[in-house]
């Protein structure tokens, strides 16, 4: 099966449904070494390079923490 008919059968699910899915794929992006072979786009590193300095000096948040708010427990 290719990615666009992943792609496509996916759509075709219920919102709830695609939200879980989405969910499950976001979270594998989280597994160690997961981001070293996806180079980013030269577009994208100027984005986040701006981004850092917009920011410098500010207190973050904890990613753990944001986390648990964008995805609480039970989805």
């Amino acid at each position: 099966m290719t990615k666009t008919e992943i792609a496509q059968q996916a759509l075709g699910l219920p919102e709830h449904d695609r939200f879980e899915l989405a969910h499950i794929l976001w979270a594998s992006l989280d597994e160690p070494n997961a981001h070293q072979e996806l180079p980013l786009p030269e577009w994208q590193r100027q984005l986040l390079e701006e981004r850092l300095k917009a920011s410098a000096g500010e207190d973050g948040e904890d990613w753990e923490r944001v986390k648990a708010e964008i995805w609480p427990e039970g989805l």
